[in-house]
């Protein structure tokens, strides 16, 4: 997990928050980039170790799912025409779906 993530989180008691499953695939999809771009052995290595790091971060959280509640809340949301990103709208889902507090 990202130190942003870690310093955001020690403000709060560690029950407060569930991360969302879109975060930790945004956060697997840029470091895959970053190893797809990576030009030197030293960015093949840092790219990899970004993806060991988010792996091991969400293995210690509570990784809240996009499911059946998620996707309603979801398809509501983009009838209303709710203009933010997919994936945010998806994190959102999650949110109002779960209630705890979401770190994104």
């Amino acid at each position: 997990m990202t130190e942003i993530y870690l310093s955001r989180m020690e403000q709060h008691s560690s029950t407060d928050f569930g991360l969302s499953v879109v975060s930790f695939h945004e956060q697997v999809l840029g470091a895959h980039n970053f190893i797809n771009r990576a030009r030197t052995n030293a960015e093949v290595i840092r790219g990899y170790a970004l993806l060991l790091e988010t792996l091991q971060g969400f293995a210690t959280a509570l990784v809240l799912p996009f499911d059946a509640r998620a996707i309603a809340i979801f398809d509501e949301l983009q009838n209303q025409r709710v203009r933010v990103s997919t994936m945010d709208l998806r994190i959102a889902s999650i949110a109002i779906s779960e209630m705890p507090r979401v770190l994104s």
